[in-house]
């Protein structure tokens, strides 16, 4: 079975929210559960972000690879997609402002980005629980806001490597800050440790990656619209997943 050994993190920034015609090019050559996903999507921009988010995963899943591969991506019970062809292979997506992003690895994972915008209290108080909220409040506001980000973007990425999603709800878990790393109680959830890095690349973003090891790597892979669009092709142009 074709397997890889690294996590690899890949990044595209969407320059043009309005492109019909990668829309047009690649929605048809998708499954219909997809097609219907991105259909009901109201707003231009989320139809580019869901897009682009399944040309990157196949570019990255084929690079790792080493090889141009037609992948068939279905959902666990829990909402979590993997590849139905290489189930040893984990992969997990994010998007938010003009930022798509995905990670790749053997074990699971879970990656979250987040665009810093203006926040009021009462969300705060029901993204954090008591202890985590008190661990920022005696900050200046706008470093609060940073703070923030950075736990939530490390709480999504942490439910989406365990593959929850919503079944696990944020109040119920918490970080705390010691020694330099974020330490997750409880630890119910799972019975080996979760490591975190937070990357910094994105000026206005925060960026989360959460897995079972602490291999992660130092750099973003960096990917051009032009780029995934051809390398869809390559396989994709004769017939539909």
């Amino acid at each position: 079975m074709e397997k890889i050994d690294r996590m690899s993190i890949y990044a595209v920034k969407i320059t043009d929210s309005k492109d019909n015609q990668l829309i047009n090019t690649v929605v048809p050559r998708l499954s219909l559960e997809v097609q219907e996903k991105i259909k009901r999507l109201k707003r231009k921009e989320d139809k580019m972000r869901s897009v682009i988010g399944q040309l990157l995963i196949r570019t990255a899943v084929c690079e790792e690879l080493c090889a141009r591969k037609v992948l068939l991506i279905e959902k666990t019970p829990y909402g979590k997609p993997f590849l139905k062809e290489y189930p040893s292979i984990h992969f997990n997506l994010s998007h938010s402002g003009q930022w798509v992003v995905c990670v790749v690895h053997y074990l699971p994972v879970g990656i979250d980005i987040e665009k810093m915008e203006e926040i009021d209290l009462g969300f705060i108080k029901e993204i954090l629980t008591q202890s985590e909220y008190r661990q920022i409040a005696n900050n200046p506001e706008e470093k609060i806001k940073e703070l923030f980000y950075e736990i939530w973007v490390a709480k999504e990425s942490a439910v989406k490597a365990l593959g929850k999603g919503l079944y696990m709800p944020f109040n119920q878990f918490e970080f705390l800050w010691e020694d330099k790393k974020y330490t997750v109680l409880p630890k119910d959830y799972t019975h080996r440790s979760l490591y975190f890095k937070q990357y910094r690349q994105f000026q206005g973003y925060k960026l989360a990656v959460c897995a079972y090891t602490e291999d992660f790597p130092d750099k973003i892979i960096l990917k051009q619209r032009d780029q995934l669009l051809d390398n869809f092709l390559a396989v994709n142009s004769m017939k539909k997943e």
